[in-house]
């Protein structure tokens, strides 16, 4: 099994799209600023000098992360699969790992804000947030799972 997730894992990484730029891209107003910003020399030693005083995760782009949350997508699944004979809620790990996948593609695929007011990013915070219900119902389902089928002698810490 080890090895079909490498080859999995292998295949994500080939495969993974390149970045487009998104619509928030395109935007006059956005587009003003970074003229702007190129013109009074704002991407120069300053930018520089604050760029090397992140830490190593910040320069990660999207086009970057792609990859690693399609690996973490087919993980997760692939144990929800093995254990589906087991577990009777594992259902609801599949459903957590399936949602807030494909919500991430709101913060992905961005938009011009709804009624001047909602964004994207304010979109993928809202609909974040009934996801946690269930994610909390499977952790519960399975800590009870756990401490039923405890063997004598075998300490879970």
């Amino acid at each position: 099994m080890t090895r079909v997730m490498f080859l999995v894992s292998a295949v994500a990484l080939l495969v993974s799209a390149p970045a487009r730029a998104s619509q928030g891209d395109k935007e006059p107003v956005y587009r003003d600023c970074i003229k702007l910003c190129v013109r009074t020399n704002c991407t120069g030693a300053r930018l520089r000098g604050f760029q090397s005083t992140q830490p190593p995760y910040m320069a990660l782009t999207d086009r970057d992360l792609i990859p690693v949350c399609i690996i973490n997508l087919l993980w997760w699944l692939c144990w929800c699969w093995q254990n589906r004979r087991i577990l009777p809620y594992w259902w609801k790990c599949g459903m957590v790992v399936l949602l807030l996948h494909a919500l991430a593609l709101l913060e992905l695929l961005d938009f011009p804000p709804l009624f001047w007011v909602l964004d994207a990013h304010a979109v993928w915070h809202l609909s974040t947030v009934p996801v946690h219900f269930l994610f909390y119902s499977f952790l519960i389902d399975d800590s009870l799972h756990l401490l039923n089928t405890e063997k004598p002698g075998v300490k879970l810490d």
